[in-house]
């Protein structure tokens, strides 16, 4: 992984902290910092997605005359999105019973009998597991999460 995209990691989670709700265009640049995988139904069958930065879409091109256009996931809304993001290796615990308006998630790495735990606060769960996901993704703040 370059030192770019972990530059990018930081600030995409940096960015993810600091909405108090979903946002589309911050999925978006998720999606494509990084590189998710195509959905299922695209998996094996020679697709590709390709960003159409005039339409703000991603399309894969069917057939010469056959488009389909793909909507990324909603890592900022869903639960279940965002933790499509946990890297390998990684396990999280979610904390909303200290404040309801918060959400804090320890993600957490084994390895080596050695567990490093960082601490998430964010608006709601879904973009507390989205930002821990991205910091791990960067090497986190101290280079273990």
């Amino acid at each position: 992984m370059k030192l770019s995209d972990l530059t990018a990691y930081r600030a995409l989670a940096d960015r993810v902290e600091a909405l108090t709700g979903p946002e589309r265009e911050a999925d978006d640049q998720i999606f494509r910092a990084t590189e998710s995988a195509p959905p299922f139904q695209y998996l094996n069958k020679l697709i590709a997605l390709s960003w159409h930065e005039q339409e703000q879409a991603y399309f894969a091109q069917v057939s010469d005359d056959m488009r389909v256009r793909y909507e990324p996931p909603h890592f900022t809304a869903s639960l279940d999105a965002a933790m499509t993001l946990v890297p390998e290796g990684f396990v999280f615990s979610l904390d909303t019973f200290s404040s309801p308006a918060v959400a804090k998630v320890y993600l957490v790495r084994h390895d080596n009998c050695c567990v490093h735990t960082k601490r998430h606060t964010c608006a709601t769960p879904a973009l507390a597991l989205t930002a821990a996901s991205l910091r791990a993704m960067s090497g986190g703040e101290d280079g273990n999460v």
